[in-house]
């Protein structure tokens, strides 16, 4: 009765033995898991963390350029307006002259 009641004993030691080995198992895939979700996530968070330095640098550099383009404009609207300026002295000066002189004749 006591060998049986040992076997018994044995074969339900065997059997959360068994059960813990599993149990084991399941929570080391499920950790190895994690681990490797860990990694991917750390690996998106420095993609999004290049993405959004890659994405400073070209507002940068955008900045930059809508800058120097704003610098050309107001140059050339400088220029404009002194050509206009000279336009309308010449005209001014044309004007003069005529009417000192009167309008040329036709030959």
């Amino acid at each position: 009765a006591l060998q049986s009641l040992l076997a018994d004993k044995d074969r339900q030691i065997g059997y959360w033995e068994q059960k813990y080995a599993t149990a084991a198992d399941a929570l080391k895939v499920q950790a190895d898991n994690l681990s490797s979700m860990r990694e991917i996530q750390e690996g998106d968070r420095t993609k999004a963390q290049t993405i959004a330095q890659q994405l400073a640098s070209a507002q940068k550099a955008l900045e930059d350029h809508l800058h120097d383009y704003q610098m050309k404009v107001q140059k050339l609207q400088a220029a404009v307006e002194e050509v206009d300026e000279a336009l309308r002295r010449r005209h001014a000066a044309f004007e003069e002259l005529l009417q000192k002189y009167g309008r040329p004749q036709a030959p």
